[in-house]
C-alpha cells in the first residue's frame, strides 16, 4: 500500500535498538471514517517492538480500497474500529508519570527476596496504574504497578 509521509502519523514512540531499522507492516484494520491502523514490527525482530501508525485518507472510501488492496491480514474483516481508545486508563484525571519506551527500574519483591531490574515501559501510566513492561534484554514481559516515576513494583 504506497503511502507518503503526510499520511502517516505514529500512534507511540518508536523505541530501536538501531537506526533506521527494515519495517514490514503486518496487519491493517479501517480506523474510524478515513484512517486505518497498521501494525508495525522490525524485520529483525530484536531491533524493536511491534507498534501502530494511522493512516489518513480524504475520505472512508479511498481508506477502505487502501486496506482492501494492501493483501495485508485484517483483524477485524469488513468493520470499522472506533476511533476512542479500547481500554480506558483506570485513573484518566491523574497525569501519566512514566511514558512508553521510557527506562525504569521494576522491584520485585517476595518474603525474602528483592530484586532490581532495569525495564522499558510499554504503556504510560500513573501512579496506581498497572502497566505492560518488559525487560531491559526485551525477553521477559511484565505487568507492574507504577509506584513513582521511573519505579515501578511486582509482588511475588
Amino acid at each position: 500500500m504506497p503511502v507518503s509521509a503526510q499520511q502517516v502519523g505514529f500512534l507511540s514512540q518508536v523505541v530501536a535498538t538501531q537506526g533506521n531499522p527494515e519495517l514490514m507492516a503486518v496487519r491493517a484494520d479501517l480506523w474510524g471514517s478515513s484512517q486505518a491502523m497498521v501494525l508495525m514490527r522490525c524485520r529483525n525482530n530484536a531491533q524493536c517492538i511491534p507498534f501502530y501508525v494511522a493512516l489518513r485518507w480524504p475520505d472512508a472510501a479511498a481508506a477502505a480500497e487502501a486496506v482492501r488492496n494492501s493483501n495485508l491480514p485484517s483483524a477485524i474483516t469488513g468493520t470499522v474500529i472506533n476511533s476512542r481508545p479500547a481500554v480506558q486508563a483506570p485513573h484518566p484525571a491523574e497525569p501519566a508519570v512514566v511514558r512508553r519506551g521510557e527506562a525504569a527500574t521494576l522491584v520485585i519483591e517476595g518474603e525474602r527476596l528483592r530484586m532490581e531490574l532495569p525495564v522499558i515501559c510499554m504503556q504510560d501510566g500513573s501512579v496506581g496504574a498497572r502497566i505492560r513492561v518488559m525487560s531491559a534484554d526485551r525477553k521477559k514481559n511484565y505487568v507492574a504497578e507504577v509506584v513513582s516515576p521511573k519505579l515501578l513494583k511486582l509482588g511475588m
